[in-house]
């Protein structure tokens, strides 16, 4: 059995407004929608054409249309309005089929929408404003409109649409719009291949874009764009500083993601220069960074004396790549499993590491710096390059950073010094009656199977992991189990004096929600009481911990809001799970992983990979599914 997770809904973006703004007579339909503080992202559509949007490889259809003088604007979780101020009274959800007089759309399920005409994708950015816009406003739509619809089969036509949209507002006080403009001529100025000019561009359209959000912008679209002009730059002018501009471009766009979540409050985050970051690094570690683009992706090396870039395929070739990559791990425990798995790590070592040679790798540590679905990859489990058949993990100590400047805050985030040694959260109860620890079936996963919390089964494992845990540790350590293992006891301080913290229970991964995901501890007190005993990230925020370690001994826990919110209430590193995890093989391998920690005294990184290691040279553990899934977050030191 697993310590199994429960996912209340898949990963999923939230659609928050899409215009259908319909003009001229060979180019009329634009389709926009907004992600947060992004940029809209539109694409144009020929007249009677039909229209096939892909949301992460699942399709919806926008069928033909015909009325050329009509527009649609949808909101998220309210009604449709048409210009002619027709209302339709429907709640705009993932998917839902939205119709208008003549206008059929469907609303995106997933943050990027991609539009194609005659089978190729236009993705291209566009500004409207609502129903009833101004004639400039229209008129500027309009012209955007008709440039990103001539940016790939004419630049220079679409570059004098983006200068008469520019002129428009030019001086007139709208900045955003001002700076959408220039944008779109940046864009335009690379694909005529004047590279300095589009910086020139681009670089005014960023000045506008922090003037208008007070703050360094956030939008992906934007970073994706800059990076890859500047390694075009690299490419044609190598040794000129591109490459550093471009890597240090990446760390402002992670710190800004990073700063812009709801759940985060590590304000310290700032993006270093590459120098601030080499100095961190000692001779034995090497950063490798990543950024997936729609058109080609990025690897950037970095030593400590060193930067070197390799250009890898486009964002959807490794992201799928890492997909099946990450499913078949997760389940190579299964008979017949173990060939296709190491097809697809080997794939994705492929993309990933294939560009990069065995000198510049060596056998030193590796901070993975991953992008998008790359986090959840166990880098550890995909073979070397230089090792046919072996795993990363042979040669290199593995650590997972969501930035390269993180680790800073991490150092200079000021927290007292831990008084005792360890302490460990295990086996809370979930039902039982007065003064009982009444335990339902057990279970062999730690992941909750469904959202009746009083159903969920023991986790008798987890009580054993404990006992191994506290026999190998030397004293000064803490023991919570049963009906002790409450939300109350964390929340009154109990655990803000330990060095290490343990937790070996269920969790819930909500990703669209992930405020709702958290730890379950015990659900009824000592008199059957039922009581929250969900840990949340909200809760884990104000722990206040000295921790230099916390280990989350639970399914899919290495989601960023749990580890984040660590990080955020003082913990220096987080050992977390990619996937739901095996009860009996994890206990095992932790026990293998704090002996080293605790008896032999190896930093926890080390430590980490040791058991790894020793799991893999067992026949019963060797499947990745039983050992791959625990991930080090943060502080390698």
């Amino acid at each position: 059995m697993r310590r199994q997770r429960h996912e209340i809904s898949p990963r999923a973006g939230i659609v928050t407004g899409i215009l259908l703004l319909l003009f001229s007579a060979d180019i009329f339909c634009l389709n926009r929608f907004e992600r947060g503080n992004d940029l809209p992202r539109a694409s144009a559509i020929l007249q009677g054409q039909p229209v096939v949007a892909s949301a992460d490889g699942r399709v919806v259809g926008i069928e033909k249309i015909d009325d050329l003088d009509q527009a649609v604007y949808i909101t998220h979780g309210s009604a449709v309005t048409t210009r002619y101020g027709h209302m339709a009274a429907v709640d705009v959800r993932r998917g839902q089929l939205v119709r208008s007089g003549d206008v059929i759309g469907r609303v995106a399920d997933q943050l990027r929408f991609e539009v194609r005409v005659a089978g190729r994708p236009v993705p291209i950015l566009a500004s409207a404003s609502s129903p009833g816009m101004d004639e400039r406003s229209r008129r500027f739509a309009t012209l955007y409109g008709k440039g990103d619809a001539l940016l790939t089969s004419n630049a220079e036509a679409a570059l004098e649409n983006y200068r008469e949209a520019l002129r428009l507002w030019e001086g007139k006080g709208d900045r955003q719009e001002e700076s959408i403009a220039l944008f779109g001529v940046s864009r335009a100025e690379k694909n005529l291949g004047r590279l300095d000019e589009a910086q020139k561009a681009f670089e005014r359209a960023l000045k506008l874009m922090k003037s208008v959000q007070g703050r360094q912008p956030g939008n992906r679209e934007v970073y994706d764009f800059a990076i890859d002009l500047l390694m075009e730059k690299e490419k044609r002018e190598p040794g000129r500083g591109f490459e550093s501009a471009a890597f240090e471009l990446s760390e402002r766009g992670r710190a800004s993601a990073l700063l812009a979540s709801l759940e985060s409050r590590l304000e310290s985050v700032r993006a270093l220069k590459l120098r601030e970051i080499q100095e961190s690094l000692d001779s034995g570690t090497l950063i490798l960074s990543y950024w997936l683009g729609d058109e080609r992706s990025f690897l950037w090396v970095v030593g400590r004396d060193s930067i070197a870039s390799r250009q890898l395929a486009p964002r959807q070739e490794i992201e799928s790549a890492a997909t099946r990559a990450y499913l078949a791990l997760s389940e190579s425990n299964r008979r017949g499993s173990q060939a296709s798995a190491a097809l697809a790590a080997r794939n994705l070592s492929r993309l990933l590491l294939g560009p990069v040679d065995e000198e510049t790798l060596g056998q030193k540590r590796l901070v993975i710096v991953p992008d998008g679905a790359l986090s959840d990859v166990p880098f550890a489990a995909l073979p070397d390059p230089a090792e046919a058949g072996r795993p990363l993990l042979d040669r290199h100590e593995i650590v997972s950073l969501a930035s390269a400047s993180e680790r800073r805050a991490l150092q200079t985030k000021s927290r007292p010094a831990p008084q005792h040694l360890i302490a460990v959260i295990a086996d809370p109860v979930f039902g039982g009656g007065p003064g009982q620890e009444e335990r339902s079936e057990p279970d062999r996963a730690r992941s909750v199977a469904s959202l009746d919390l009083s159903r969920l089964p023991s986790l008798p494992s987890s009580r054993l992991e404990a006992e191994r845990i506290l026999n190998l540790a030397p004293g000064n350590s803490l023991r919570v189990t049963g009906f002790s293992a409450n939300r109350d006891f964390l929340m009154s301080g109990g655990l803000s004096d330990f060095r290490y913290l343990h937790f070996a229970t269920h969790g819930i991964t909500d990703t669209q929600h992930p405020e709702r995901s958290g730890l379950v501890l015990s659900l009824v007190d000592r008199e059957g009481r039922r009581q929250d005993g969900l840990l949340r990230p909200s809760d884990i925020r104000n722990l206040r911990l000295s921790a230099d370690l916390v280990v989350l001994s639970s399914c899919r826990t290495g989601q960023a809001s749990l580890v984040r919110s660590f990080r955020d209430a003082g913990a220096s590193r987080v050992i977390a799970s990619l996937w739901n995890v095996d009860d009996q093989a994890t206990a095992e391998l932790m026990s293998r992983f704090y002996e080293a920690l605790l008896r032999r005294n190896l930093p926890p990184a080390a430590a980490l990979r040791e058991a790894q290691q020793s799991m893999l040279e067992s026949s019963r553990w060797a499947a990745p599914y039983y050992w791959a899934a625990f991930v080090l977050q943060g502080e390698w030191k």
